[in-house]
């Protein structure tokens, strides 16, 4: 901080010119020289500042990284119960299908044999116990052909020589 007027005309009347000068000048060294410290003082502690916070920064990540980890572990805990109990759903819905398809099957084919003439129940009943040796249990008509879906192939392949049953005989 610079001397002010008063002081230095204070100084000067009582010291004379010389020995004022001579002290505003080891002033301003030692001031120069209290700064330097200063910053030296002041560098060493922002680096050791800064050393301490990267420690901590470092322990940080390490608990991020562990609590990552939990919930990584967790999720897929998670994971595996959802895809067991979505599993089981599956087959308990597959169950319940199946056995509401054949029981809408045996209702059909009773209207069926109500509506239709022997030999017509007859072909549908064929087609049933094909329907049921199908791979899959799937099959549809095709081009005057059975087409019967392959288990896990996802594609249609041809039965030839599907013939309707002889008909029945009446008795007459």
């Amino acid at each position: 901080m610079p001397a002010s007027v008063r002081l230095l005309q204070k100084l000067q009347e009582t010291w004379g010119d010389e020995v004022t000068q001579d002290f505003v000048t080891w002033v301003s060294e030692a001031q120069s020289v209290n700064r330097a410290e200063l910053r030296e003082l002041a560098d060493l502690y922002f680096a050791r500042f800064g050393d301490r916070l990267d420690e901590r920064i470092a322990v940080l990540e390490e608990r991020i990284a562990a609590a990552e980890a939990r919930w990584q572990a967790a999720l897929a805990r998670l994971e595996g119960r959802l895809d067991a109990g979505l599993a089981g759903l599956r087959a308990d819905v597959a169950v319940q299908m199946r056995d509401q398809m054949k029981g809408e099957r045996q209702r059909f084919g009773a209207e069926l044999e109500k509506i239709l003439t022997p030999e017509q129940v007859a072909a549908y009943r064929a087609l049933e116990r094909l329907r049921s040796e199908a791979p899959g249990g799937r099959m549809m008509m095709r081009n005057g052909g059975m087409m019967q879906r392959g288990a896990g192939r996802g594609f249609w392949q041809e039965r030839r020589g599907f013939e309707p049953p002889p008909p029945l005989d009446d008795g007459d």
